[in-house]
């Protein structure tokens, strides 16, 4: 709020329960995020501690802030109102990688939980110094828009770099998944 944004903290009317379509999303993003680790895999240090002034600033912060918030998610659904925790600025490339698929995996088993009126719990998370409750489902919908803002900005920031960036679109990840040719 002191920054002039507003945070909603009502719940938003009953988002449906659709086990398939969440489970797409969130693959979806599984897939863009494996993308986005094998471009970023092969760079140094330097490269991946490059200041670019958008976004989380780093390619390294980016991709962390993903896991991060990945993994803050997936505490508040399971444990209770957790604490935003950042990884090491320093964690390695293989390192996040590995964190990214077991996040991924203990996600996908929680998901595989839910049924209609599971996934309409209300969670509380902890935001700085406020604290807004949701429906998981519609944290769900959140987290995964947010790893779409965040992979454009690494994708923008090895384009200024002069590295073409896979398609990490929606759209290619349905073409690809289901085997159609461009």
């Amino acid at each position: 709020r002191q920054f002039g944004l507003e945070v909603e903290t009502g719940l938003s009317p009953a988002i449906d329960w659709d086990a398939n379509v969440v489970q797409s999303y969130f693959a979806y993003g599984d897939w863009a995020n494996r993308r986005l680790l094998d471009l970023i895999a092969p760079l140094d240090d330097a490269a991946l501690d490059r200041s670019w002034g958008m976004g989380i600033d780093t390619i390294r912060k980016t991709a962390l802030h993903l896991a991060d918030a990945e993994r803050w998610w997936l505490k508040n659904w399971t444990v209770g109102p957790t604490a935003f925790e950042k990884a090491p600025e320093s964690t390695p490339t293989a390192a996040l990688e590995a964190e990214w698929s077991q996040i991924s995996t203990e996600r996908n088993r929680f998901i595989a939980t839910l049924d209609a009126a599971s996934a309409q719990r209300v969670v509380t998370a902890i935001v700085g110094r406020m604290s807004i409750r949701v429906a998981v489902i519609e944290s769900f919908i959140q987290l995964c828009g947010h790893g779409t803002h965040h992979r454009a900005q690494l994708i923008n920031m090895r384009r200024h770099s002069h590295v073409t960036a896979p398609g990490c679109d929606y759209s290619v990840w349905l073409r690809e998944s289901s085997g159609v040719q461009s």
